[in-house]
């Protein structure tokens, strides 16, 4: 499944000095995320930035060869784009952890992400901690992930079982939502960091994906979030299929 078009936006918001945020796109791999940093300026940032190096930098080292042994994950369930991509994952988590262990605890950084890699016409979404992914698919919206709920199946409502946030680097176990969808034409894939999307119903969302231009809906959804309140840093990436 061919990827049509695509997005991106970030920004530090109304109220902050720096952004914390980072997103991060590799065409030729097909590997997107959105990154929410924590630990204030000169710290989450840098937190990001380690953590956006290390996976992109360990994604598909291992792909010539299917029958490899992964270093931290392998899950035979799971298509060889998943695995790499949660290997990458607990690679940057350790070595994040490793990093803040040698700083005092005001100094220690963390990360929140929703990350999502192609393999052919299936999508892979993995969440960690804070951050939403939306499916928009024939003129419906759809919450995959929304801050620390996660939701068995797309739904509406917001049932579904919590979990609590952990992010990448804070702790020695950390917990991810995953899910793998198959992509179908049409298909609008939208990734966010808490501050894009946190303020907006499912129904404002939906009006503005319908509404917007393809090219100004990433920026025009941070701008209505600030317009009812938001005071944090703000990304987004959109994936047309």
């Amino acid at each position: 499944m061919d990827l049509k078009r695509y997005s991106y936006y970030s920004d530090k918001g109304p109220l902050l000095n720096s952004n914390e945020d980072l997103c991060f796109m590799n065409l030729e791999q097909m590997l997107f995320f959105v990154l929410d940093g924590i630990g204030g300026s000169g710290i989450g940032d840098k937190a990001s930035e380690l953590v956006s190096r290390e996976v992109s930098e360990h994604y598909l080292r291992l792909s010539d060869d299917p029958d490899a042994t992964m270093s931290f994950f392998y899950n035979p369930l799971y298509n060889l784009e998943l695995n790499s991509l949660m290997n990458s994952l607990h690679s940057a988590h350790n070595s994040l952890f490793r990093k803040n262990h040698e700083v005092h605890k005001h100094s220690q950084g963390a990360v929140s992400g929703v990350f999502v890699s192609q393999a052919e016409s299936s999508l892979n979404t993995v969440s960690v901690g804070a951050g939403s992914v939306y499916l928009f698919r024939e003129n419906e919206l759809f919450s995959i992930y929304k801050n620390n709920l996660c939701l068995a199946d797309f739904s509406k409502n917001l049932k579904g079982r919590s979990i609590p946030s952990s992010p990448l680097g804070l702790y020695k176990d950390i917990s991810f939502y995953i899910k793998e969808i198959k992509i179908e034409p049409g298909d609008l894939f939208l990734l966010f960091s808490d501050g894009a999307v946190d303020s907006l119903s499912l129904d404002e969302l939906q009006g503005l994906i319908i509404n917007s231009n393809f090219e100004q809906l990433a920026q025009i959804i941070c701008e209505m979030s600030n317009k009812k309140d938001n005071k944090d840093n703000q990304s987004v990436i959109l994936l047309q299929y």
